[in-house]
């Protein structure tokens, strides 16, 4: 290259590096912004408690208990029979299989609805400061007293179940 076309070249590759490093700027502060007013809008989570889980159960766990700050397993009954109190009363004393379940004076009805495939309801209580819960299911319709128990795993306040 001559000395003028070399300047030009030296020139256009500063511009261009010039160009990039602005471009990744603003890319970063994008990201920044976003970031940043995302994280203050998303819930906190509630800090747990260390003298509420018995100390065999903490010393087994490795994994950090996360609660949801929207409390899933409380609050009133869900579901399109929800108004239904007698029904509520009757699923409170449902049988819950080979699991021990609470007295029913101490369970919670979740959800109690009518499916197009059929009856479910989700019961849960306490039983030796051990959280358990059954899902009762059976054809649309039935009876609290037919409705079969399905008995999840790993259930826990802060760890709502899926059927």
């Amino acid at each position: 290259l001559d000395p003028a076309e070399a300047v030009g070249d030296l020139a256009a590759r500063r511009s261009g590096a010039r160009r990039r490093l602005a471009a990744g700027a603003v890319a970063a502060a994008c990201v920044v912004g976003i970031a940043v007013p995302l994280a203050r809008w998303a819930p906190d989570l509630p800090a747990e408690p260390t003298a509420a889980a018995p100390p065999s159960v903490a010393a087994t766990s490795s994994a950090p208990v996360v609660t949801p700050a929207v409390p899933v397993l409380t609050g009133p009954t869900r579901g399109s029979l929800a108004g239904d109190a007698a029904l509520l009363d009757e699923l409170r004393g449902a049988d819950w299989g080979a699991q021990e379940a609470p007295p029913p004076a101490d369970r919670e009805v979740v959800l109690a609805t009518d499916t197009p495939d059929g009856r479910v309801a989700l019961v849960v209580g306490t039983v030796l400061e051990d959280f358990r819960g059954v899902w009762l299911t059976g054809p649309v319709g039935a009876a609290p007293g037919d409705l079969v128990p399905h008995l999840p795993r790993q259930l826990g306040r802060g760890r709502p179940l899926a059927l």
